[in-house]
């Protein structure tokens, strides 16, 4: 874990809000309780329990802080866990103004310090892209319509499942790599690619997530030479 201060602000208008029937209940167990804190007209749900050194766990996408219960429970035993809602997500208000991931960093910053926490260690996604290719990204994206265009994959989920289901009836006869990271969905994914091709090589990388060339090239390189070179 990453240790970090919380930086201190000097104006925070912070205040928690009396407890109100949750959109999605939360229910991390006993010893668990979740808080609604109004930051500066911003209502951030934050789900607080154990005893100990401050533990801040921090949800990515497509997720909410009931990802972190198995790990809260545990850690518990030893820290004090605190499970944020990032804003627009789970039980916290969407942002009447927009949310970026700055802006939701600031927002959890300042509903932990509401609840009276200065200092705490942080669990959470890391960068795993440089400052240049985070910035060539946000620019490519940035385009008109490139936004637009990119979520459009997401849209088109559905179809591709069908589409999945009929091409999977005649499975690919030549050799594929499937390979994933052990902290995404390796594994699943190779279970899916044996769905449609008749020989297939797994690879799943340890400690990698999503992005297998950012955030471990020195184990993807290897292994597509390897399979490249043996076919």
């Amino acid at each position: 874990m990453k240790q970090t201060a919380l930086t201190m602000i000097t104006m925070v208008s912070a205040l928690l809000l009396p407890q109100a029937a949750l959109a999605f209940p939360v229910d991390f167990g006993p010893g668990f309780t979740t808080h609604r804190v109004n930051v500066d007209g911003d209502v951030v749900s934050v789900t607080v329990g154990g005893h100990g050194p401050a533990v801040v766990l921090i949800h990515g996408y497509a997720a909410d802080s009931r990802m972190w219960k198995p790990l809260a429970i545990a850690l518990a035993l030893h820290f004090t866990v605190i499970a944020p809602d990032l804003p627009g997500i789970g039980n916290s208000a969407i942002p009447a103004g927009g949310s970026n991931m700055s802006y939701a960093a600031r927002r959890v910053r300042d509903a932990v310090h509401a609840l009276g926490y200065q200092r705490a260690s942080v669990v959470g996604p890391t960068h795993s892209l440089s400052l240049a290719d985070r910035e060539g990204y946000v620019a490519a994206y940035s385009r008109p319509g490139r936004m637009a265009a990119g979520w459009a994959y997401f849209d088109s989920f559905p179809q591709t499942a069908v589409d999945f289901a009929r091409l999977a009836t005649t499975k690919l006869p030549m050799p594929v790599l499937s390979i994933g990271g052990d902290k995404a969905n390796g594994a699943a994914l190779g279970t899916q690619v044996r769905a449609v091709a008749e020989s297939v090589t797994v690879v799943v990388l340890k400690n990698t997530g999503h992005w297998l060339m950012e955030e471990n090239p020195q184990q993807t390189i290897p292994a597509l030479t390897k399979f490249l070179e043996s076919h």
